[in-house]
This record gives structure tokens, sequence and C-alpha cells, in this order.
């Protein structure tokens, strides 16, 4: 199946190795608006920009978005739903991933080479689950999360969606994260976070409103 990739930058680099190495993916191209940033890689397949995106222009086509930020992802989100082209989103999943027992992945998630989710973890839309990132049984992540690579997540939490959790940074079980709550690299949260905000440290603390 023909895949395009919105946003062409590292991370669309390697979306596309993961979607190539499930074999159900071949890459037509990148589409992003700024096409003079782009590494020479994805300029070589540069598709077009985000204006061009019409249900006439992709149609059979599948569509995934490797974008990093949390809030860019979710506008370019309501750009394809505003063009209706929410029914060309594609679920990647890296064939080194886990999934352990009976688990929801919403559309448009990619889950990278390593990631390990438990059983009956459910995952919303567009989430990026990275390598090496754990899951644990019956927790819930919310759309739009990016789960950063070796960040672990206990058994039956919640996070909202929007969350960012950092690299290696740690949540035990049975917590609640509020929606959009950034979690720096390398904290440790053993408490509920019930507020928006950054929070960073062990274990993990406010440190800005955002």
């Amino acid at each position: 199946m023909k895949l395009l990739i919105i946003g062409g930058s590292t991370l669309g680099l390697t979306v596309a190795e993961i979607a190539k190495r499930t074999g159900s993916f071949s890459v037509e191209g990148f589409i992003d608006d700024s096409p003079e940033s782009l590494p020479p890689i994805s300029a070589s397949l540069f598709w077009g920009k985000t204006n061009n995106l019409s249900a006439s222009k992709i149609k059979d086509k599948k569509l995934v978005i490797a974008v990093g930020d949390n809030k860019n992802r979710r506008k370019l989100c309501s750009l394809i739903n505003s063009r209706g082209l929410e029914y060309s989103m594609a679920t990647i999943i890296d064939p080194a991933a886990i999934l352990l027992g009976n688990i929801s992945i919403g559309y448009g998630s990619v889950i990278f080479p390593g990631a390990i989710i438990g059983p009956g973890a459910v995952l919303g839309k567009y989430v990026l689950a990275n390598s090496n990132a754990f899951i644990g049984a019956m927790s819930n992540i919310g759309s739009f999360t990016n789960i950063c690579p070796g960040a672990c997540i206990g058994s039956s939490t919640c996070i909202g969606d929007g969350a960012y959790v950092g690299m290696r940074a740690s949540i035990i079980q049975n917590l609640s994260i509020a929606p959009d709550v950034v979690i720096g690299a390398g904290a440790s949260v053993i408490t509920n976070l019930s507020e928006t905000g950054t929070f960073a440290g062990t274990p993990a603390r406010q440190i800005s409103l955002r």
C-alpha cells in the first residue's frame, strides 16, 4: 500500500523505515510545509505541502503524521479531518514491537521497534510509542500523546490526551496524568499529576505551568 508521510524531518525518516519494515507499505513521499529544511533523503521524495492534500489526490494512498510536537500533530489532524481524509490514516506497528494480549490502538498511531505494550492497554489516536517504551497492562494512553524512547509507564495508569512523557521518564502504576502534561527526561512520577504543567526531577515536581 502506498504511504505518504506528513513530516519529513528525522522522525519522518524513522517512520518511513518502520513502515517499510512492516511489509505492508511502500513510501511514496513526504508532505512538509518547509521543504527547504528537509534532510536530503526526504527532500528527494518531497511530494508537496499540506495545502495539496485532497481526497482526489490521495485516492488509494494512506497517510501518517510523523510530527513529534503534540500540538502540531493535533493541528494536522484537524486539517486532515477538514479535508475528509481521516479514513486514509494508517496505523503503523513495527514488527519488533511487543504487543501482549488484547490491546487497542487508535488510528494514526505509530509503534516503534522495541516498544512493549501490556495486556489490556488502550492507546488513543495519533499516539507515538517510541523505541523501548514500556506501557503497562491495563493502562490508558490518551490521543496525541508522545511516549519517548525508554519511558516506562506502570500498569493501570491513565495518561491524558496530548501528554508528553520524556526519554527514560518513569510513572509508577495506578496513577492519573492530566491532559497536556509534559514530563521531562529521566523524571520519576510517583503521585497523580492533576494539573497541566511541566514536571521534572526525582521525584517529579512542577517546574512551569507548561
